[in-house]
């Protein structure tokens, strides 16, 4: 996927279908893609994140099930320190990675992961195609929030991994908070889980207060900026999230139930009835 200003200086495209987008945005060329291909399972990886050998398998493996729609690779940085696996959703940032501070990965970790982080991913397709057309925004990180929540609050499973490796610095798989991205994630928390604007807003508020450290770090001051000014003045493109438009799982075989009773009659019997 590139936005029109890739030129393929390397002589690929014997080998690699470019797919050209109307923007460089990464949820727009996510979309594209999903458009534009049939595949069942489609992966992303942004710019700067390095695949490792097998990382595709046992996603694929969990893809496979009935129930799950989107899987999160394990990101570990140069030194190779676990940075994220997924995100979770958090008081202070509506949602923030799993793993936010280095440590060992635990079992019970991966079963508490909310999304998946779009620059490193994998997707159901249909799954896929279906909420970038239900939330077509143009924010990153209100695309990363609302497409993993309507999968998961539609029945759908999101699992993380940690047999799949990808290689990066937490910069390149998580957007840098924005006063923009504060109102939109502000809006959809609201929309997604109900309540009151103001008090979700308020809340982030006290959390950053108790973490001021965290305001410090990628855009985290305008982020809660955003989500106070929420409160008077939502997106207007929150209007286009459609909820509705996401379909429960379903099984991928049906049986008749053993209680049905199916009579057939010879035809000289239908004739006389």
């Amino acid at each position: 996927m590139h936005d029109g200003s890739y030129q393929d200086p390397f002589d690929l495209g014997d080998e690699v279908r470019f797919i050209r987008a109307e923007s460089s945005r990464l949820p727009r060329l996510i979309a594209a893609a999903a458009e534009a291909t049939s595949s069942r399972v489609i992966h992303i990886l942004g710019n700067g994140i390095r695949a490792t050998s097998g990382w595709t398998e046992v996603p694929l493996r969990r893809l496979s099930g009935e129930n799950c729609a989107l899987v999160a690779p394990l990101l570990v940085d140069q030194s190779e320190r676990t940075a994220a696996a997924g995100w979770v959703e958090s008081a202070q940032r509506v949602y923030a990675p799993m793993l936010a501070d280095p440590k060992e990965l635990s079992p019970s970790d991966l079963t508490v992961v909310r999304g998946v982080y779009l620059a490193a991913s994998f997707w159901r397709r249909s799954e896929l195609l279906a909420v970038s057309r239900a939330a077509a925004f143009d924010d990153w990180s209100a695309c990363e929030f609302a497409w993993s929540r309507l999968l998961v609050d539609s029945g759908w499973s999101c699992e993380a991994t940690e047999d799949s490796i990808v290689i990066g610095e937490p910069h390149q798989l998580v957007p840098r908070g924005s006063f923009e991205g504060g109102r939109w994630l502000r809006s959809l928390a609201t929309e997604f889980s109900g309540g009151s604007q103001f008090s979700g807003a308020a809340r982030a508020s006290v959390a950053s207060l108790l973490r001021p450290i965290g305001l410090f770090r990628t855009g985290g001051l305008a982020q809660v900026a955003g989500q106070l000014a929420s409160v008077v003045a939502r997106p207007a493109g929150i209007a286009r999230l459609r909820r509705a438009a996401i379909e429960a799982p379903k099984p991928e075989g049906m049986t008749l139930p053993a209680t049905l009773r199916i009579d057939a009659y010879p035809a000289g019997i239908r004739r006389c009835a």
